[in-house]
């Protein structure tokens, strides 16, 4: 029982180091570097089920080295089959003993049809793989029975005992279920890399399309508030105030399309160029955010508290880091239809630059803030949610995280939390 059980592993030991080094599925391989995985993978299994053959009776021994092999063969390519024929065959002889002629011829005499099938396997269903696979290994253990029992037979004068019989059956049986075991677990690992490269392309799809309707309906808004004004321009007289309005107007929508694509295209890429990457000192960045968004928050009715920390340098874009501030800074705000304060904080963590956003806002459920920076939430009614996704990306693509808390009713706290840069002196601001 013992050495069935390291047989048994010798020959599921290819299918658990597939899963760690191969490529994606099991194919028809090509490249030198899946050859060569394929070989070492089938050499060891090959030399562990040789290594640790199955006793039956005293001086009757057999292993499951060809499962491995037929597998290396079908599943590796001809160059993978050849090389574990060539380690099979050669380990053999290091092991020495009676039968190397046998083993040989056999192999001879079969190996041929399974490389025959290389060409064609990967083409058949799952059924037929493992129909196919089993018949190979069925017809390789009757020929090395075949031709050994009739060696043994022409040595003994056709002498067949009872134990050689039992011996042909054990060995026979334990290779075909051995290779129909395996199979159909590589069949059923290949079926599930499939579901799941199915359901990752179906998921792709998914968000493309929410993108193009979210992107239409968008940008669709201010592009039929400028087609109504550039109608009415067309049928009527206007003065030349009415006229500075309506273009003020078309401007402003034109340019609210503008950041609608800007945003769009900032979450499909949030990857800075290294070239526009600097050390800056974050709290000049804070101040201007804080100073751009004043307008803003002195008609909602609310109020800023900044403590910031000097000599906090990290490595980032400028402009992106203000893109991310604006838009959370902007949140905040949307957030507190009563007025309020928002605290802002800047201080250093370990090794981390960190930037607190606290509002006093409508707060959030602890389901909502776990949907936050995915596609399309957002708990605004008029909104995409994309502007808090390219905040996460943007921080993200930092090396950095964000963190949320939050309550309902009380309000929402934000932390950036983005790598330091340690700087002596030389630094612009």
């Amino acid at each position: 029982m013992k050495d069935l059980i390291v047989q048994l592993f010798s020959t599921l030991l290819p299918i658990l180091l597939y899963q760690m080094f191969g490529t994606k599925g099991y194919s028809l391989n090509t490249t030198k570097r899946d050859v060569l995985i394929g070989f070492m993978i089938g050499s060891v299994s090959i030399w562990l089920c040789m290594s640790f053959p199955i006793s039956i009776f005293d001086g009757y021994l057999y292993d499951l080295r060809d499962v491995p092999l037929i597998i290396g063969i079908l599943y590796g390519g001809p160059w993978v089959g050849i090389s574990l024929s060539a380690f099979m065959f050669g380990y053999r002889v290091i092991i020495g003993g009676q039968g190397i002629y046998l083993t040989l011829i056999s192999h001879i005499i079969v190996l041929p049809f399974i490389f025959y099938q290389i060409k064609k396997f990967p083409h058949y269903s799952h059924k037929k793989r493992l129909k196919v696979s089993t018949l190979l290994s069925f017809f390789l253990s009757v020929m090395v029975m075949t031709v050994s029992l009739t060696a043994i037979s022409l040595r003994s004068g056709f002498y067949i005992t009872k134990d050689m019989v039992i011996f042909f059956l054990y060995f026979v049986i334990s290779n075909t279920l051995g290779i129909n075991i395996l199979i159909f677990l590589i069949e059923k690992h290949r079926e599930h890399i499939q579901i799941t490269d199915e359901l990752q392309e179906a998921e792709k799809m998914r968000v493309v399309s929410h993108l193009a309707a979210s992107i239409a309906h968008e940008v669709r808004n201010p592009l039929t508030v400028v087609r109504g004004f550039i109608q009415m321009l067309a049928k009527e007289n206007m003065n030349q105030e009415k006229l500075q309005v309506f273009g003020e107007i078309m401007l402003n929508e034109l340019d609210r399309a503008q950041m609608i694509i800007t945003d769009y295209l900032s979450f499909a890429r949030p990857q800075s160029d290294p070239e526009n990457l600097e050390i800056f000192e974050v709290k000049t960045k804070i101040e201007k955010a804080v100073n751009v968004m004043i307008p803003y928050a002195l008609v909602q009715g609310v109020e800023f508290h900044t403590v910031v920390a000097n000599q906090l340098f990290i490595r980032a874009e400028r402009s992106k880091l203000e893109q991310v501030l604006v838009n959370l800074i902007k949140n905040s705000i949307e957030a507190m239809p009563q007025g309020g304060t928002i605290q802002i904080k800047a201080g250093k963590q370990n090794k981390y630059v960190t930037i607190d956003i606290i509002d006093q806002g409508i707060g959030m459920t602890p389901e909502q803030i776990e949907q936050l920076g995915k596609p399309f939430f957002t708990t605004k009614e008029t909104g995409t949610g994309i502007g808090i996704m390219v905040c996460y990306r943007i921080i993200e693509a930092l090396g950095g995280i964000i963190k949320v808390s939050s309550e309902v009713g009380k309000g929402t706290h934000f932390s950036i939390m983005i790598p330091a840069e340690i700087i002596q002196e030389n630094v612009t601001e």
